[in-house]
């Protein structure tokens, strides 16, 4: 058997921006047209946009905290990596 893999999105961008996971909500927002996206928005930070592309994540949220990394290899991006 075998275990998936996913990003806790809420919890990354909290620890980004200091607020609570519960806070952050997925909402709809355009495709970029490389790799997946995703779209949260926060009641105070407002909107951030993920955008994984292969084995790279990038994070931008509108009040201008970002991250850029290899989730392979980066050790803080790894902690939200959640086994289903």
């Amino acid at each position: 058997m075998f275990s998936v893999m996913h990003l806790d999105v809420a919890g990354l961008l909290a620890e980004l921006s200091e607020t609570d996971p519960s806070a952050w909500e997925e909402v709809e927002g355009p495709d970029s047209g490389c790799g997946i996206d995703y779209w949260y928005q926060h009641p105070e930070e407002g909107e951030a946009h993920i955008n994984v592309d292969q084995i790279l994540l990038t994070i931008t949220t509108r009040r201008g905290r970002s991250y850029r990394g290899n989730y392979q290899d980066d050790e803080w991006l790894s902690r939200y990596m959640v086994e289903e």
